[in-house]
């Protein structure tokens, strides 16, 4: 179970009705049963941007971070830290992230996992934005000691509701990668394509947001990353609302003994104010 604490403009409005309420207790409950947490190979930045502000607010951000040290017959440790900032001005936006999570038991590592992201978007028109990214990741139960990135391409909004609520966009980028990974496996550079395809709905009392990603090698199209993220909210009220996340992700360009495809099952509350 996660705990999400934002400040930021209100994502909901409140709930109204007894049976929706029921109904939200009911699925919070039933998504306990289901958390289950693993890593993916992509990190999805979409999922990661920055939403809400608006063009009065340049400077925007948050910082989060966990520490839980247990021991009983073994002790176990969890550490996670996350920054987030972004710089807008005009038509210019600049994005900067920060996570990592580590989760030990004795002596073996659950999740050994770290990555920072930088990224500058440039609005050409309503609609149609360009934008150049760098980034490096590490994640030993992937035998990933270190992956670098760099990359550019447009990003294109194919609809947005006239409230602006609703959104579905397209971007493609062509990225360098070098993975440096653990152990006897040999360092590896490609020229990938990166292209995915995100959306978010906002009905009533609901919000649903999802992101594909399709990352193949430019000249051996079956090494490819495939990853897809979901996030489903219901809100208690203006503040608090129940959030689902489902993860499934495949990379074919890992080490032999490295798992081939992943998936997590998160679920929590996110609290705004």
């Amino acid at each position: 179970m996660f705990l999400k604490i934002k400040a930021a403009p209100q994502l909901f409005n409140a709930c109204g009705g007894k049976y929706l309420r029921l109904f939200t207790a009911l699925l919070f409950w039933a998504a306990l049963l289901l958390n289950v947490s693993l890593n993916a190979q992509i990190v999805n930045i979409e999922e990661l941007r920055i939403r809400g502000t608006n063009d009065t607010s340049r400077w925007y951000g948050n910082i989060k971070m966990a520490v839980n040290f247990n021991k009983v017959q073994e002790s176990s440790l969890l550490m996670r830290s996350e920054a987030r900032v972004q710089y807008k001005h005009k038509r210019h936006l600049a994005l900067g992230l920060w996570n990592t999570d580590l989760v030990r038991a004795g002596n073996e590592d659950f999740k050994n996992y770290a990555f920072a992201h930088l990224r500058y978007n440039f609005e050409i028109h309503d609609g149609f934005t360009w934008e150049a990214y760098a980034q490096i990741q590490t994640n030993k139960l992937l035998y990933i000691q270190s992956r670098t990135l760099s990359g550019t391409g447009p990003r294109l909004r194919l609809f947005k509701s006239k409230n602006g609520k609703n959104r579905i966009y397209l971007g493609a980028s062509a990225m360098y990668e070098r993975n440096d990974f653990i152990e006897a496996n040999p360092t590896e550079s490609f020229v990938r394509l990166s292209s995915y395809l995100s959306f978010t709905f906002r009905p009533k009392h609901v919000e649903l947001s999802a992101t594909t990603y399709f990352q193949p090698a430019a000249t051996y199209l079956n090494n490819y990353r495939f990853a897809t993220e979901w996030q489903f909210a219901v809100p208690f009220n203006k503040h608090l609302a129940l959030i689902i996340e489902f993860d499934y992700a495949v990379d074919r360009g890992l080490p032999a003994l490295a798992p081939v495809e992943v998936y997590a099952v998160r679920n929590g509350i996110s609290w705004v104010f």
